[in-house]
């Protein structure tokens, strides 16, 4: 008869023989194992060994009544078993497993162990992390960014809302007066639309690690501060003024992919043509 247990950082193989009960407790944390084939004059009890047994089971599992205690004392463990039997017998024993030396395939085999429980363990905390960390990312995914550093703003701005969800994938802004600083906090964003805004360095002032398509409808625009969008694939630029600003995009590693111009003017058409040709960008000038 075998039974297994696990009490705090202990695990626990206990076995009926014909005359004696083996024990063998591991230490999951230390990594020491203790055992012992255990007869009854061990256990200094007026019982027969399976009615001990039926007593150790029970303490290990710590029903009513009935308790175990692990003291370590270099190299050996004292096990204490205390239990009141029938709500008035008060019943005793304590016991002494050494702990045992390894052999190297043993301890090879227990070094396994120790580093799949840190593991184990590790993995359970990162777990448990990311859990939280998913949950915080789902409610803040439902708040509100304010694109504005007026402090009462109204709800909307020239048709557009001041507030937007900051997880939102596209946005879309017209006129001026927004407070583009904000605009790196939306952890999500792809495509950016500025419309009819006559600020001529509006890229200068926006920053996005995500955002992928960059598009610009009407009045002057520049492409200086184009590397605060290093994600950049698409660029999109429509009845403006491009006062040759293609020019900064040389001085500088871009992953844009795709130019689309239409109905803009100040540009050198052949300039920006060859350049777009040379890196394998696709250009799309009406």
């Amino acid at each position: 008869m075998t039974n297994t247990f696990e009490i705090n950082n202990y695990s626990i193989l206990c076995s009926l023989n014909e005359r004696t009960i083996y024990l063998k407790i591991t230490d999951k944390i230390a990594f020491l194992s203790y055992e012992g084939n255990i007869d009854m004059k061990d256990f200094r009890l007026s019982l027969e060994l399976c009615d001990t047994y039926k007593l150790v089971c029970k303490c290990f599992l710590q029903e009513e009544d009935h308790s175990v205690c692990f003291t370590l004392n270099s190299g050996t463990l004292k096990v204490t078993f205390n239990a009141t039997v029938g709500g008035y017998l008060k019943i005793n024993s304590e016991i002494i497993l050494r702990e045992k030396i390894m052999s190297n395939d043993s301890q090879l085999t227990l070094n396994f162990n120790k580093l799949e429980q840190q593991y184990i363990n590790s993995i359970k905390l990162l777990t448990d992390r990311i859990t939280h960390l998913e949950k915080m990312v789902e409610n803040l995914s439902n708040a509100d960014i304010v694109l504005t550093d007026r402090k009462t703003p109204h709800f909307h701005h020239h048709g557009v809302p001041w507030n937007h969800k900051l997880n939102i994938s596209e946005l879309t802004l017209s006129q001026d007066g927004w407070g583009y600083s904000r605009i790196k906090e939306f952890y999500n964003l792809k495509y950016l639309l500025i419309d009819n805004v006559p600020e001529f360095d509006i890229i200068n002032k926006i920053e996005s690690k995500t955002l992928e398509h960059f598009e610009k409808r009407h009045h002057n625009i520049h492409l200086t501060g184009i590397q605060n969008l290093p994600n950049l694939k698409k660029i999109e630029f429509r009845h403006c003024n491009l006062n040759d600003s293609f020019k900064c995009l040389y001085s500088y590693k871009h992953n844009i992919k795709e130019i689309i111009i239409q109905n803009c003017s100040g540009i050198n058409q052949t300039e920006i043509t060859t350049y777009c040709t040379q890196n394998n960008i696709k250009l799309s000038l009406t």
